[in-house]
């Protein structure tokens, strides 16, 4: 008898849980019960299909060609008649248990002189015709369409005695410290993840022999799969929670889950972990590696799975699409994952890996660094992301810092700034987002020390590298999308500065302590980009005499060899700025008496002796290493300039380029004091 190849396959999950959630009979049922139903479709087309296949066709170990999820290829010799009819009795089977949810593709032909790896091609190549499968309807017409009253769906549940680490039902994975759970249970946040490993079509197509393609499908077989996931969950597990994962399908190369959302980077972890484990078993090149999409939808335990499912796939969609800013660089590093929340791709970059490939090119700086840099400053990196939410966590738990920095209110009165219909142009934006950044904790070291550094990873994200610039980072509102993508980001922190959704540590937090190798990025990214960013939008629109009365930025004294700038300034506080401000009751001229009665007036006539004088003065000012930091007040310039143009808006924003450099000096006499007591500790 001749060697038959049958092949059958099951309809994707996609489209198998999209009848459980859609179905006319889930509006009559709980969201636990349809939980109930997933997992069992998950169980059926990850296991139980391979079973029923081999039970029916009893089918021996050597005769199986590729038993992977939803797909069953095998080689027999037993009559065409017997095959037919034990295919159109598997077929029959899965309509009616699942109420024609489920229908079962298949096709067999004979092997005859055709290679393994030939034979697995044919077979996938005919499960996928409309024509094979049209074919199929035609053979089960009178089980189509004999409207009988369809079984009962299988509802079980997949058994958790031998899955300690999964939850029985969603609302099992909420965890509280104090074991009070209340009304807090009821109702909660969880983090839905849906993961894609990418570049599978690709790799398949390009294997040419028949126990490569095999191995690989069994590689994938074991470790997308309830099973494995059950084994790296419990290896990330919380050492004070059990049952923290709660599974909806494993299976093919997608993953799909939820956690209580302050388990959210666990769960990106066990993605992570999975993905990594298969390329160590695959045993391929760097460069042929699987690489993995990933896309979280946050919401609430109570809401119907149709909605977080469409959701989730939504922002696995926006990940899937995302690509790395290359930003002309030669050299890219290895980018694992994309991680979609909220509409924002986060890109899985090793810090690591990047840090040695820019040791092996050498201590000079070179194209290649700076395009790596580029790619580092310009694409949203998930580690930052974790670190972000590690230093909100530290302040929370810190009795010291929890009440006064990165508050809920905080973050939520800076968005409420930002994005104010009143707030047209980037000027404004600027001056809203300046004003809510302002250092306030300059007495207490251990306060100022983290508000420096949250308030710092803040601006940050409105900073990119151009390409052929040689500044560094620089201040990008300007570009809409990164408006947007800031705009994302903090309420990704808003929500995660609320303790109820605080991350659940490993460790005891650590005092949070400036790095010295942070000092000059602070110092110019949080204090004099910012004034040099807002001093440059005034000139445009307010004109350089007007500004430069208030405001110089002038470079440093000649004898230094490292280039810097100071700010040069009137005396001008806060309360007089606030009276300033109130343009519809102080006049030009008032405005002009007011600054006058603080500020020596500039000269407009001086002798020569007089002008020989003063450069005597600024030459030893230079020699000593001191700059006049103090500007003479142009009464005539200001009444000139400033009757036209003079508003609120340039009054809030001279007012910030003062607080910020005032705040920009202390902050340099901070490290001052922390040089010399450090010095003094020796």
């Amino acid at each position: 008898m001749k060697t038959q190849i049958v092949a059958l396959s099951i309809d994707k999950v996609q489209t198998v849980l999209f009848d459980v959630i859609q179905g006319h009979e889930q509006e009559k049922q709980t969201e636990e019960k349809t939980l109930k139903q997933i997992m069992s479709a998950s169980q059926e087309i990850s296991n139980d299909f391979h079973k029923a296949i081999e039970e029916k066709f009893e089918v021996k170990e050597a005769d199986i060609l590729i038993a992977c999820s939803g797909v069953f290829i095998f080689s027999c010799e037993i009559s065409v008649e017997s095959i037919e009819k034990k295919l159109n009795e598997l077929f029959a089977e899965y309509y009616e248990s699942s109420q024609g949810k489920k229908k079962i593709r298949f096709t067999y032909f004979e092997k005859n002189e055709m290679t393994d790896i030939n034979v697995i091609q044919e077979a996938k190549k005919r499960l996928k015709s409309n024509r094979e499968f049209s074919q199929v309807i035609e053979k089960n017409s009178d089980k189509l369409f004999a409207f009988k009253k369809g079984k009962k769906a299988n509802e079980s549940e997949v058994d958790r005695g031998e899955f300690p680490y999964f939850s029985r039902t969603i609302n099992d994975l909420y965890y509280s410290e104090s074991g009070e759970d209340g009304e807090a249970k009821k109702r909660f946040r969880i983090a839905v993840i849906k993961a894609d490993l990418d570049g599978m079509g690709d790799m398949f197509k390009g294997i040419t022999k028949y126990k490569r393609y095999k191995d690989i499908s069994v590689i994938l077989n074991e470790r997308v799969s309830l099973d494995f996931l059950h084994k790296v969950a419990e290896e990330h597990a919380p050492s004070n929670q059990k049952e923290w994962v709660f599974p909806l399908y494993m299976a093919g190369d997608d993953m799909f889950f939820a956690v209580y959302l302050p388990n959210l980077v666990r769960g990106i972890d066990v993605c992570r972990d999975i993905m990594e484990r298969i390329n160590e078993k695959l045993d391929v090149s760097p460069e042929q590696k699987l690489s993995m999409s990933v896309g979280v939808s946050i919401t609430f335990n109570k809401e119907p799975i149709r909605y977080y499912l469409d959701m989730v796939e939504e922002q696995l969609a926006c990940a899937k699409q995302a690509e790395l800013d290359k930003c002309e660089s030669q050299i890219l590093p290895n980018c694992d994952m994309k991680i979609a929340i909220n509409k924002i791709v986060f890109f899985d970059i090793n810090r690591e890996q990047v840090k040695k490939q820019k040791k092996l090119l050498g201590p000079k700086k070179t194209e290649e660094k700076q395009g790596i840099n580029r790619i580092m400053d310009n694409n949203l990196n998930w580690s930052f992301f974790v670190d972000d939410l590690n230093l909100i966590d530290k302040i929370r738990q810190d009795e010291e810092t929890k009440d006064k920095i990165g508050t809920t209110s905080f973050f939520y009165g800076l968005l409420q700034k930002i994005t104010k219909e009143e707030v047209a142009n980037n000027l404004e934006y600027m001056i809203q987002l300046m004003y809510h950044l302002q250092i306030q904790n300059t007495n207490e070291s251990r306060l100022y020390e983290t508000e420096l550094l949250l308030k710092w990873k803040i601006i940050k994200l409105i900073y990119k590298r151009d390409a052929r610039s040689r500044k560094g980072r620089t201040i990008h509102l300007g570009n809409k999308k990164i408006k947007q993508q800031f705009e994302s980001y903090l309420r990704l922190l808003l929500l995660f500065s609320d303790e109820r959704f605080g991350l659940i540590q490993k460790s005891k937090v650590t005092k949070i302590k400036l790095k010295s190798e942070n000092k000059k990025q602070i110092q110019q990214e949080l204090f004099m980009k910012p004034i040099h960013y807002i001093h440059d939008l005034l000139i445009p629109k307010y004109g350089k005499e007007l500004v430069e009365i208030f405001v110089k930025i002038v470079p440093f004294n000649k004898t230094r060899k490292i280039k810097s700038e100071y700010v040069q300034c009137l005396s001008i506080d806060k309360s007089m700025f606030f009276n300033l401000r109130k343009i519809e009751k102080v006049s030009i001229e008032k405005a002009a008496y007011m600054i006058g009665l603080k500020n020596d007036e500039k000269v407009k006539e001086i002798s020569n002796e007089e002008e020989e004088d003063i450069k005597e003065i600024d030459g030893q000012g230079e020699e000593e290493e001191k700059n006049p930091y103090k500007l003479y007040f142009d009464r005539e310039g200001f009444l000139t300039y400033g009757m036209k143009k003079w508003d609120a808006n340039f009054v809030d924003a001279i007012m910030l380029i003062y607080e910020y450099n005032d705040k920009l000096i202390k902050y340099k006499s901070f490290w001052n004091n922390k040089k010399e007591g450090n010095k003094n500790e020796r």
